[in-house]
């Protein structure tokens, strides 16, 4: 409660504030002329690239190892690219499922995801740099406390906060809400870096450690592992235990009921947001149900913030308008979409009037 307390002086002396909400968008349009590409296979996928192993062939190296991602891909697969059905549902179905072997089945879907966006955000490019673009903006060129919200599971964001300045280091769960620090991160639905023990010890192998644990189970509070460079979840162990990642995966609509995200980050949000009036949303749906009622409880309605939304054309205006039918105080942009959407994508978006009007403007 006291750093809580803390950051709630800090921010209430201090200047403009910014809220950024990075989705799956942002990250997959993070390369710029400035880095090279590593692997252009491990550009950080979109939802509906998750299982699509025909167009993506080494997305099967690294789901090889979990039995279970590979059985229910093969039905994941044509469901998902036919458009019957979205991932998040799809996923939710077998997590769910009456057959307890398909249950049992999933339960290796998060690892997989999680060692996918592990290569996306190490073997894609050398340096993500429209998130150091993003940060040296916000942070520097103009002086912003800044809320980032994420709902990806990949630490590029981090990783430019990193390379902007070695002193931002995210070593464990208290890192990423520092007090007296000009920004803090929060990541709704889980990081490729945050973990839990399973059970069993190493006496048992990772399926066998699996098989016994349930995950709905909610993590209890200060007892996420935050550690790096783990390439295989299943090959690592920490002090003596094996290892599961912390992503919400199954869970369509990101149900607020099922959180991963520490409780305290939430609090730190809720209190930025109590008086922002400044919101950058990129490469996002607007479908996630916790972001919205988040966004919803804690902005006040009457507010009028500066509302800004990027995204690829023909899905900018979907999402703009779940997000003011979800969020109240956003409504009142309703009568100029024009001037609040960029429909070019992240990249093209850092070069804009519209992201010089969002960072100049008080």
């Amino acid at each position: 409660m006291r750093a809580t307390e803390n950051r709630r002086n800090v921010l209430t002396m201090s200047v403009e504030k910014a809220c950024v909400i990075l989705g799956a968008g942002a990250s997959c349009d993070v390369a710029g002329e400035g880095s090279p590409i590593i692997e252009h296979e491990f550009r950080p996928p979109l939802a509906s690239e998750l299982f699509d192993i025909r167009n993506h062939p080494l997305y099967w190296n690294i789901m090889a190892p979990y039995r279970g991602a590979r059985v229910l891909t093969q039905m994941l697969a044509p469901l998902i690219s036919s458009g019957q059905i979205d991932v998040e549902n799809a996923l939710r179905k077998y997590a769910e499922h009456t057959d307890s072997q398909i249950r049992e089945q999933f339960k290796h879907i998060p690892a997989y995801l999680r060692d996918l966006l592990y290569r996306a955000s190490t073997q894609y490019t050398s340096m993500p740099s429209c998130y150091i673009r993003l940060v040296a903006e916000l942070l520097a060129e103009h002086p912003h406390d800044v809320l980032f919200l994420i709902l990806n599971y990949d630490n590029l964001l981090e990783t430019a906060l990193s390379q902007f300045n070695p002193k931002f280091q995210f070593n464990n769960i208290e890192d990423y809400v520092p007090v007296n620090q000009k920004f803090m991160i929060v990541k709704l639905h889980g990081s490729i870096n945050w973990f839990r023990h399973l059970p069993g010890g190493t006496s048992v192998d990772w399926d066998s450690a699996v098989a016994l644990f349930n995950i709905f189970e909610q993590i209890p509070e200060g007892q996420t592992i935050v550690k790096d460079r783990v390439q295989t979840v299943m090959n690592e162990v920490h002090e003596g235990q094996r290892l599961y990642p912390i992503l919400t995966a199954p869970l369509a609509g990101k149900d607020p009921t099922h959180k991963v995200c520490p409780e305290r980050h939430l609090t730190d949000a809720q209190i930025f947001l109590d008086n922002c009036y400044k919101y950058l949303i990129i490469g996002t749906s607007g479908l996630d149900k916790d972001l919205l009622e988040l966004l919803d409880s804690a902005v006040t309605p009457k507010s009028h913030p500066l509302v800004q939304f990027v995204d690829i054309d023909p899905g900018a205006d979907s999402t703009r308008n779940r997000f003011e039918e979800g969020v109240r105080a956003f409504r009142s942009n309703r009568t100029a979409p024009s001037d609040i959407t960029f429909k070019e994508g992240f990249h093209r978006y850092l070069s804009s009037k519209q992201f010089g009007v969002f960072i100049e403007s008080d």
